[in-house]
């Protein structure tokens, strides 16, 4: 018999690349809730950073470190041309 798994799902989050920022105390509160609820795995749709910054990918998985986590890569997320191979894992 499979094993009952606690999905959390969050999407356009567009997380600016530093922690001062309204998006990122939300996911914070968010990423606290989940642990707390006792989510076991985080799937993002998408649109975790506002223009493509690898220091907004960085941040986001800082928050969700301790779950098993998944992303969709979304059109904002690779608007920067610096980073787009590094968020696609080209």
């Amino acid at each position: 018999m499979a094993e009952n798994v606690t999905i959390g799902i969050v999407c356009d989050i567009h997380l600016p690349k530093h922690k001062e920022s309204p998006q990122y105390a939300f996911l914070k509160l968010a990423a606290n809730r989940m642990k707390k609820d006792g989510i076991q795995t985080v799937i993002c749709l998408g649109d975790i950073s506002s223009y493509g910054q690898l220091e907004a990918w960085e941040l986001y998985r800082e928050l969700f470190d301790g779950f098993e986590h998944y992303e969709v890569v979304g059109n904002w997320d690779v608007s920067d041309p610096s980073t787009r191979d590094t968020i696609l894992g080209y």
